[in-house]
């Protein structure tokens, strides 16, 4: 990985590292490697990580399910208004 200093301006050179390295997963990996971890205690992250990931995909899944849904109803509720209505006798 490689950063340039431009205009003499070493503090945006090094935001720019932190971005990248932040992008790369390198302080992830640092904090991760920080302490010891057993192998049970990476498949409980593993798996606890997998849990979010899904409930995450469900919840923007449920969302445009219930905007589609919301159409459906919409266009429903606009063809009953366009409906013949029964002719009602005077009696």
């Amino acid at each position: 990985m490689r950063i340039v200093v431009r205009n003499n301006d070493p503090m945006k050179a090094f935001k720019l590292l932190n971005r990248k390295l932040y992008e790369d997963n390198t302080f992830v990996e640092l904090k991760d490697k920080q302490f010891f971890k057993s192998k049970g205690e990476k498949k409980r992250e593993q798996k606890k990580k997998a849990i979010a990931r899904q409930r995450k995909e469900q919840a923007a899944k449920k969302v445009i399910f219930d905007k589609l849904e919301s159409q459906v109803i919409r266009g429903q509720n606009d063809r009953n208004k366009y409906k013949r209505k029964p002719a009602t006798t005077r009696g």
